[in-house]
């Protein structure tokens, strides 16, 4: 299943943001009422140039899309990710 989910795009509601060792991170749940299939759990990403495509870093309650989702040994982590635009609910 990871690599069948990996190839989706997830919609999230961002939860927190944190400043990590590695970095600031958001921690963002499956939004429920999204087309795309969910996942179980949270759902963590860099707020990185490489992974956030955003120039403004996302806030609690803010609806994210998540990209190449991986399954590690703490949970999923995005390595692509940014805001939902109006294109992707047209």
């Amino acid at each position: 299943m990871a690599k069948e989910q990996s190839a989706q795009q997830l919609r999230a509601v961002v939860q927190a943001v944190a400043d990590g060792k590695h970095g600031p991170y958001a921690i963002a749940e499956a939004d429920s009422s999204s087309m795309w299939q969910p996942i179980d759990g949270s759902v963590t990403f860099a707020i990185a140039e490489n992974v956030w495509a955003e120039n403004v870093w996302p806030s609690a309650g803010e609806v994210v899309v998540l990209a190449q989702l991986r399954k590690k040994r703490a949970g999923w982590r995005a390595m692509k990710a940014r805001f939902l635009q109006s294109s992707d609910i047209l």
